[in-house]
């Protein structure tokens, strides 16, 4: 399966740090950390009244909504098919990213959580499961699963990439810049020139 270098804008924090990232990659940038209350789970929670709001539904006007109920619907009839498992994936964290919802995170970690489980898991499923690992913010995690693709795959650009955006976030300067290098050998001069520019910012 081929991939694709893409992108947004992304911003990211660290500390007294602010660094605008412009790294052509999909899925790749941070979504905001949903704060989420301690609530008692032991009890099922019981609405006050009708009027009280349980789900904001995503509207089926917006395209973004109708292409991943089509992806769903797709791996629904394949889902033992890896490919589509990322594309449905891909679908709910860019969805989630846009909107804040940290929800479709969770979704994208179930569609694929079975393939994950296997013995050894396709290489875009463990990048994309490295991805939603860096967009909940964890990091490390998000490392330790880079190096074990890389050593799988070394001139996987993608792979490369996430690595060296991880790093900048956490501030591993020469990371970040082993990461860029390799990016060029392996995505051309283009994207290793914007990794290379991202770093420079930062120091």
């Amino acid at each position: 399966m081929n991939y694709t270098i893409e992108g947004d804008l992304g911003e990211v924090r660290r500390g007294s740090r602010r660094v605008v990232l412009r790294l052509f990659f999909p899925l790749l940038f941070m979504l905001p950390v949903a704060v989420v209350a301690k609530t008692d789970r032991s009890a099922p929670y019981i609405p006050a009244n009708d009027g009280v709001v349980l789900q904001h539904v995503p509207p089926t006007s917006d395209p973004r909504v109708r292409a991943f109920h089509l992806l769903r619907a797709d791996f629904d009839r394949h889902p033992r098919d890896a490919e589509k498992a990322v594309a449905l994936a891909k679908a709910y964290v860019v969805y989630g990213r846009s909107t804040g919802d940290a929800r479709f995170l969770g979704r994208a970690m179930a569609v694929i959580d079975p393939f994950m489980k296997q013995a050894a898991p396709p290489i875009p499923v463990l990048l994309m499961h490295a991805t939603i690992q860096q967009s909940r913010h964890l990091f490390e995690a998000s490392r330790r699963e880079l190096a074990h693709i890389l050593q799988l795959d070394p001139d996987n650009g993608q792979a490369w990439l996430t690595l060296a955006t991880v790093a900048m976030v956490q501030g591993d300067d020469d990371l970040a810049n082993k990461a860029c290098v390799q990016l060029t050998n392996d995505a051309g001069t283009f994207m290793g020139m914007i990794c290379s520019t991202s770093l420079r910012s930062l120091t």
